[in-house]
């Protein structure tokens, strides 16, 4: 799994780009819903995480958060997924990822 590491209280920016998986080309997400969710390992849901699209037509997309909602973040590890809706209403997830939360010093 890969992983994220995080300062509680910091802002988060994390750019997304959708590829095609053979040509890895970027692929146009325009007409698709992208979302994001992210949990603690107890269940608990990331406070104000979520997804942007940067350039729905160039596959970018931004994982945000204010300095506000990490700081309510607690430490640890949360796992965290993106989810495309297609048009036809077909659901795929990407393979999921951690988000360490680091406390500051």
């Amino acid at each position: 799994m890969q992983e994220i590491r995080h300062k509680q209280g910091d802002t988060l920016r994390l750019s997304v780009v959708f590829r095609d998986p053979e040509t890895k080309d970027p692929e146009p997400m325009t007409g698709k819903t992208v979302s994001f969710s992210t949990r603690t390992r107890n269940g608990i849901p990331l406070k104000g995480a979520s997804i942007e699209a940067i350039n729905a037509a160039g596959g970018v997309f931004e994982i945000v958060s204010s300095a506000s909602d990490s700081g309510s973040w607690p430490v640890g590890t949360a796992e965290a997924d993106l989810t495309v809706t297609e048009p036809d209403g077909t659901v795929s997830s990407t393979k999921s990822f951690a988000i360490i939360v680091e406390r500051g010093v």
